[in-house]
Parts: C-alpha cells; sequence; structure tokens
C-alpha cells in the first residue's frame, strides 16, 4: 500500500504478479508471473528495507533477467544482476538491506558484462603462486602417496567464493515459467508493455524516479532493422549497378521485387567472429547465417571469383576459413576468453576493405585504429552500451 503511494511504477508492476509464502527459500524470488518471499527473514527487514525489497525484484523483470539468463551459472547471473540493479536503489527514498551488494566499479555496466568480469575475477584469485606451486612440487617428492589428490580443487575454493557472494544477493530472479509457451520475443513485448504502461501511471502522478525512466527509456527506443544498416555498409564496398535480371533475395523472403547489386569488383571484405564463451551457438548461427545472406547479395551473380576469410577467435585466433561458395560448412571453434587485438594483429599483413567482427561486445581490449572499415554486429544479448574507439556498431534485435 505504501508503494502504490508513493512508487507507482513498481507498485504497477507488483500488482500483476501473484504473491506467494514459501518458507522454503532463503529471501525472496520473483519470474515474471510469481513473487515468493520467506517471511521469517522478510518480517525482521524494517518497513524502508521492506519497500526497497520489493523494487528490488521489480527491477528483476524490469531489466529482463528472467529472460536473459541463458545458459549462464544461476547464482552468479544472480550476483552479477543484484550488482546492475542496486545502484539504482542505494540512496534514499530507499535503503537496501544490510549487506546488499553494491561495488560503484559496476556502476552503469550491464548484468551480462558484471558476470564476464566477476568470473575472471574468481578465477585470477584461483591461480597459484608460481613459488608455492614450486613448494608444493618439492613437498610431493617426499609425501605419502596416499595424499595425493586429496586436496581441494580449484573448483571447490570457486564454488565457496561464489556462495559466499550469492548469500549477500537480497532476492533471487528465476527463468520465467512462460505457462503459455510463449516465443521469447512476445515475453520480451509483453514484458515492455508492462513497463510502459508503469511508467505512464508513474509520471501521471508525477512520482516516477528520473534516474529508472532514464534507464527505461533506453530499453524501449524502437529498435532498427539491423539487416538494412549492414546491407548498406557492405555496399559501400561494392562497385557495381543494378539489375532486374535477378531479384534481390533478401527482398524475396517478403514478397518484395526488388533489383540485384550486380558488381563488377567484389571488396574484401573479412568476417570475424567472437568463439568465446558467452557466445551461445544460437547466437553464433544467427548472426553468421544473417551476415552470409548479406553478403550473397553481392556475390550470387558475380563474375570473379568471391572468397571470405572468415577468423574465429576467442583470447587467441583458432582457426581462419575461406568461405568460396553458397552452402560451404564453416565450425566455430574457441569457448575461451574474450579480446579483440589478435584479430586485428591478424589483418596487418593482408589488411581488407572492411572488416565485420561478429560479438557480445564484453572484450575490453581495443589496439590502436586500424587500417581498414570495421562494423562490430552486437549479438541480442549483447552489451547494449559497447562503444568501441572506432567503427559502426549495429545492434542485432
Amino acid at each position: 500500500m505504501r508503494l502504490i503511494l508513493k512508487q507507482p511504477f513498481f507498485a504497477t508492476i507488483l500488482l500483476k504478479h501473484k504473491i506467494i509464502v514459501n518458507d522454503n527459500i532463503p529471501t525472496a524470488r520473483i519470474d515474471g508471473v510469481t513473487l515468493e518471499y520467506n517471511p521469517t527473514w522478510y518480517n525482521a527487514l524494517n518497513p524502508r528495507e521492506r519497500e526497497t525489497l520489493l523494487c528490488h525484484e521489480v527491477l528483476h523483470i524490469t531489466n529482463l533477467h528472467n529472460l536473459r539468463r541463458g545458459t549462464r551459472s544461476h547464482k552468479l547471473f544472480n550476483v552479477a544482476c543484484d550488482y546492475a540493479i542496486n545502484q539504482y536503489l542505494k540512496e534514499p527514498p530507499f535503503m537496501l538491506p544490510e549487506g546488499g551488494l553494491y561495488d560503484e566499479k559496476y556502476d552503469g555496466q550491464s548484468s551480462e558484462n558484471i558476470y564476464a568480469q566477476i568470473q575472471k575475477d574468481i578465477s585470477n584469485s584461483q591461480k597459484p603462486d608460481p613459488e608455492d606451486t614450486e613448494s608444493d612440487d618439492k613437498s610431493d617428492d617426499t609425501s605419502d602417496d596416499s595424499d595425493n589428490g586429496n586436496s581441494d580443487s580449484p573448483g571447490d575454493d570457486d564454488a565457496s567464493l561464489l556462495d559466499e557472494l550469492y548469500d549477500k544477493c537480497i532476492g533471487d530472479v528465476a527463468d520465467h515459467p512462460n505457462p503459455n509457451n510463449l516465443d521469447k520475443s512476445e515475453l520480451e513485448a509483453e514484458s515492455k508493455i508492462m513497463i510502459k504502461q508503469a511508467m505512464t501511471v508513474a509520471k501521471a502522478q508525477g512520482k516516477m524516479p528520473s534516474n529508472i525512466e532514464a534507464m527505461f527509456n533506453e530499453l524501449l527506443k524502437p529498435k532498427v532493422d539491423w539487416r538494412s544498416i549492414l546491407a548498406r555498409w557492405i555496399e559501400g564496398f561494392c562497385n557495381g549497378d543494378y539489375s532486374w535480371n535477378v531479384p534481390n533475395p533478401i527482398h524475396m523472403r517478403n514478397r518484395i521485387v526488388m533489383p540485384t547489386l550486380m558488381s563488377d569488383a567484389f571488396a574484401n571484405i573479412n568476417i570475424a567472429i567472437d568463439t568465446s564463451g558467452s557466445m551461445s551457438d544460437q547466437v553464433l548461427q544467427q548472426a553468421v547465417s544473417e551476415v552470409f545472406a548479406g553478403l550473397s547479395v553481392y556475390t550470387e551473380n558475380n563474375q570473379d571469383d568471391v572468397a571470405i576469410k572468415v577468423i574465429y577467435c576467442d583470447a587467441e585466433i583458432n582457426k581462419v576459413d575461406t568461405i568460396e561458395h553458397e552452402g560451404q560448412v564453416t565450425k566455430p571453434c574457441g569457448r575461451g576468453g574474450t579480446l579483440f587485438t589478435p584479430v586485428f594483429d591478424y589483418i596487418k599483413s593482408d589488411p581488407p576493405a572492411g572488416l565485420i567482427y561478429i560479438t557480445d561486445g564484453y572484450g575490453w581490449d581495443f589496439p590502436d585504429h586500424p587500417n581498414t572499415e570495421v562494423v562490430w554486429i552486437i549479438t541480442e544479448c549483447g552489451d547494449k552500451r559497447f562503444k568501441p574507439p572506432f567503427g559502426d556498431v549495429i545492434h542485432m534485435s
């Protein structure tokens, strides 16, 4: 009732959830359909902390955290999501429950970006000191064989550190149960409609928090057709003229007859593909197929032989394929960390006219401005705030 009067944005969304008492969970949990809470834990909070906890759970839903986890670790993703949203609840009129996760270094970052950083930090914290390793090696020479293999593995230490962070989460977010078996895009559309309605109610009362409104204005911003932008980018490298003899296959999908660009000189374009662990097979397949569909417009009727170099890279270049005809099989490989510089170091010896870099944007190393035009294709679940020091950025949608 207090939220209805003071924070109508959050209250409007809460009222769309079924409230369930659950003694079997440590704090609270939301999934987009139900809000569950442990009454013993909840009643121990003071009134402002209770209000903040409810607003915290709403921000999980309005940031689509219940739809964005994918194959990521549930615990680590919850930790990252808490860091991402608690920055909006750290100051009055809100009051985070004691121990709630907040670190100013994560301000302005997405949950996926924070996830990758925490994952890296945990991994680095478990790397053995070289001197300790040397000492261990010496002691192994004189130790009893029955002790071998009994020490805790780094994975056990990782789990304990993660559990320590997870225990500080003031509320959980679960995957959307999707009772009506809707597509993910439909669930996202429903969520955005709900957000827009709640914003309208709050703004009508003059009670829409400005920092949260700015965040959701970005989320609700109309999406452009990224395929058209990519096609125009590629077109700039392909000199030629249009012909009606062969209809454009991209527009034929929508039953629209348009001419095909007949290029006399297809420019040298390379494709770099981020194959780090945060890029799922489904995302890779969609991104690669869309890029090749865009390129096929210019290669299908070209008189010259066309070869497209595909570079697979995570923290290092794993494979380079040359695609010479439509339908040629190429399989991504990698699944390590993310570094951008190896690709740019590789193309220095034979710089292409243009480079298409498909990535989720969760990387921080950039080389000096390369001697080639670059377009970054950011996948649907990629970093919305990705701002490289060079090149154009196209977000898939």
